[in-house]
């Protein structure tokens, strides 16, 4: 089998060919035979727990970026950062959980939350980088167990090898009620 690989290696689009051939017949006997559906998120962590996120709900993921501290706001927006010439508020997930505030470790990431009428970017402890899933590992229900407040914008949970991955919408999140109300004065 590599002899032929070896024979290919003066005509490089038939190597290519080749290559490509042999790894769709792989990939056919892994999913026996069927295309299998995938689910891709983003893992990231806050405090000492993971979550994951679709990776549609998330635009891009950026180092801290400075921002300006926003006057009346709740402590929980850090400020308004600006990010290729657009205002977007800079958010410390953590504490708009409810959660402590903790020590940076320098591994603090920004979520920026892809939506297109509510601009924001999420302070998360660390960016564990993408997860696939398969659609039998998603689960609508969620049993993973949390010390912040995020049960109401769970959409469920990813399981496998007996671990399980809470999955948080972030969408859901942005429109919710606790969100919009960022005004510290009453």
């Amino acid at each position: 089998m590599l002899d032929n690989l070896y024979t290919l290696r003066e005509n490089p689009f038939h190597l290519l060919r080749e290559l490509e051939q042999r790894c769709r017949v792989v990939n056919q006997s892994y999913s026996g035979g069927s295309q299998v559906k995938e689910w891709v998120g983003i893992a990231f962590r806050i405090g000492d727990e993971v979550l994951i996120t679709s990776r549609s709900d998330v635009r891009e993921v950026l180092a801290l970026i400075p921002s300006t501290r926003v006057p009346g706001a709740k402590a929980w927006i850090k400020g308004l950062a600006n990010l290729r010439s657009q205002l977007i508020p800079v958010i410390d997930f953590v504490k708009f959980l409810g959660g402590e505030q903790h020590e940076s470790t320098g591994q603090e990431r920004m979520l920026v939350v892809n939506h297109d009428r509510i601009p924001a970017a999420l302070v998360v402890d660390e960016v564990l980088g993408f997860r696939r899933f398969s659609e039998s590992e998603l689960s609508k229900n969620c049993t993973v167990e949390s010390k912040f407040g995020v049960k109401t914008f769970l959409l469920g949970e990813c399981s496998r090898d007996e671990k399980a991955w809470a999955v948080i919408g972030l969408r859901k999140l942005v429109e919710s009620q606790e969100f919009m109300q960022s005004s510290a004065i009453n």
